[in-house]
C-alpha cells in the first residue's frame, strides 16, 4: 500500500483544513490549469500531464534521435535541469545492457580527464547522444561543460551535431545557437521553473532513452493529483494534512530542519531534488506583498542505514526545530545473506535472513526511537522502486511545497536572491 502519514505531530481537525482558503481555491486553480496547453502561468507546470500532443512529439524525438549503439547519455544542466532526471534513473538499479547516464553539472579539476576516459572508446557518433538543459540558455556551467565535451569529441569526429539535443526557451542564446547551426530543440515555456519541471522536457527527454515507462511516472502523478483535488466534502487531502503539521511546526523567526531521510541508498538523488525543491521554493525573505517573510525551513538529507552512524546522535540529542521525513521500500526479496563459513560465529542466526529484512528491522526501530522520544516525523512507504510510486511521492512533495507557499503567502516559483551572484560571474567571464 502506498502511503503518506503523519507521526508525532498534535492532532488536528480534518474539517478546518478543507473548508476555507487557500485550499479550495488551489484546488479550483489546478482543476482550472490541467488542461490549459498555453503554459502562461508557473503553475500549468501541472499541464504537462495530460499534454498527449508533446507526449506525441516526445516520440518523434526519440524515433530521431536513439540508435540500437547508443550505450552513452551526457545529460548537461545544473539544478532544475538536472536533478528530477539524475533523481529518477539513479533510482533503480544499474545493469550491465542500461545504457549508461553521465550527468555533467559542477566543475572540477580532473574533468577532462575523466571525459576522455569516458569517450575513448566511442568507434561511432551513434553510440552516444548529447542533451544540453538550460531555460536560460547561458548557465555558465552548462555552456563550459558543453564546450569541454563538444571539443573532446570534435576531436575524433567531423561533427557531432546531429547527437545533440538542447531543451532551452525560445529565443535564449542557447536556443539561437541550436537554430543557426540546424541542432534539435526542445522549448521550454517562459513561465515554467526548472525545479517544478518533472514532467516537462527538462526531464522527460533524457528519460526518453532510458528503459524506464514514463506512461507509469505519469500515472503515479495523476493518482496523486487526483487524491488532491477529488477529495470527499470535509476531509483533508493528505498533502494537506501534511503541510499544515509542518506550518503549525515551523515558527516564526526560529530556524527549522527538515530531514529528507532515505531508507534506500539509491534514492539519495531523490532526496537531492527535494532538498532544492524545498530550499528555491520557500527559502524567502519576503512575502508576495514585500512583507518580511518570519519562517524559516532548511532541508538536509540522510541516506538509511549509513547516517546513523554519523548523524543520529545529533538528532536525537538536539531534537529541537527538527523534523524528519523517512521515505521507506517494501520489499519481499527472498535471497537469503547466506553462510559465510568464516563468519558463522558472528551472529550466526542472520545467515537465514535477506539484508531487506534487516533494513526493515532497523527501520523499525529507529521509528519506535523518535516514537519513544515524541518527535516529529513524516512517513511515506511504498510498495516498491517504480516509476508510478515515484511519480505519485515526487508529485505529492510538490504539492506540499505549493500548499505552504499558500499558507506563507510567497511565491515558490522564483528565486530573486541567486541572480547577483550570477551577474558578477557573467560581468568577470
Amino acid at each position: 500500500m502506498r502511503s503518506l502519514s503523519l507521526s508525532g505531530f498534535n492532532s488536528f481537525d480534518d474539517h478546518q483544513y478543507v473548508v476555507h482558503m487557500p485550499f479550495e481555491a488551489l484546488q479550483k486553480r489546478i482543476l482550472d490549469v490541467q488542461f490549459d496547453f498555453s503554459y502562461k502561468t508557473p503553475l500549468h507546470f501541472l499541464s504537462y500531464l495530460e499534454d498527449q500532443s508533446l507526449r506525441d512529439s516526445y516520440q518523434v524525438l526519440k524515433n530521431k534521435k536513439d540508435t540500437p549503439e547508443l550505450k552513452t547519455v551526457f545529460v548537461l544542466g545544473i539544478g532544475g535541469a538536472n536533478l528530477g532526471a539524475q533523481a529518477i534513473i539513479d533510482a533503480f538499479p544499474k545493469h550491465e545492457s542500461a545504457r549508461s547516464f553521465v550527468f555533467l553539472d559542477t566543475l572540477y579539476e580532473g574533468e577532462e580527464d575523466e571525459i576522455r576516459s569516458i569517450t575513448q572508446s566511442f568507434k561511432d557518433t551513434n553510440e552516444f547522444l548529447i542533451i544540453v538543459i538550460s531555460k536560460s540558455g547561458k548557465t555558465i556551467e552548462t555552456v563550459v561543460n558543453a564546450k569541454l565535451l563538444l571539443s573532446i569529441l570534435e576531436e575524433r569526429f567531423s561533427t557531432v551535431k546531429e547527437r545533440i539535443i538542447v531543451v532551452t526557451s525560445k529565443e535564449s542564446p542557447l536556443h539561437m545557437w541550436a537554430h543557426h547551426h540546424s541542432i534539435t530543440t526542445s522549448t521550454i515555456p517562459q513561465a515554467l521553473t526548472e525545479r517544478f519541471g518533472l514532467f516537462s522536457p527538462v526531464v522527460m527527454v533524457p528519460l526518453l532513452f532510458s528503459n524506464l515507462s514514463l506512461d507509469d511516472l505519469y500515472d503515479g502523478a495523476k493518482k496523486a493529483l487526483h487524491d488532491f483535488t477529488q477529495v470527499k466534502k470535509n476531509t483533508a487531502p493528505h498533502v494537506v494534512r501534511v503541510a499544515t503539521a509542518l506550518d503549525k511546526r515551523i515558527s516564526n523567526n526560529i530556524p527549522t530542519i527538515i530531514d529528507f531521510f532515505f531508507f534506500n541508498k539509491n534514492l539519495e538523488q531523490v532526496g537531492k531534488w527535494s532538498r532544492q525543491l524545498f530550499a528555491e521554493s520557500l527559502g524567502k525573505s519576503q512575502t508576495s506583498l514585500g512583507q518580511a517573510f518570519q519562517k524559516s525551513i532548511t532541508p538536509t538529507v540522510s541516506v538509511g542505514t549509513t547516517d546513523l552512524h554519523s548523524m543520529l546522535q545529533l538528532y536525537l540529542s538536539q531534537p529541537e526545530h527538527r523534523i524528519a521525513w523517512f521515505f521507506n521500500v517494501e520489499s519481499d526479496h527472498t535471497n537469503t545473506i547466506g553462510d559465510a563459513k568464516i563468519l558463522h560465529e558472528i551472529l550466526p542466526k542472520l545467515s537465514e535472513e535477506t539484508p531487506e529484512f534487516i533494513l526493515k528491522v532497523i527501520y523499525d526501530s529507529v521509528i519506535q526511537t523518535y516514537t519513544e522520544h515524541q518527535l516529529p516525523y513524516i512517513e511515506s512507504t511504498l510498495e516498491s522502486v517504480s516509476e508510478f510510486d515515484l511519480g505519485f511521492h515526487m508529485m505529492n512533495e510538490m504539492l506540499v511545497v505549493i500548499i505552504l507557499s499558500e499558507l506563507w503567502n510567497v511565491n515558490p516559483y522564483d528565486q530573486p536572491h541567486v541572480e547577483g551572484y550570477k551577474f558578477l560571474i557573467r560581468k568577470a567571464l
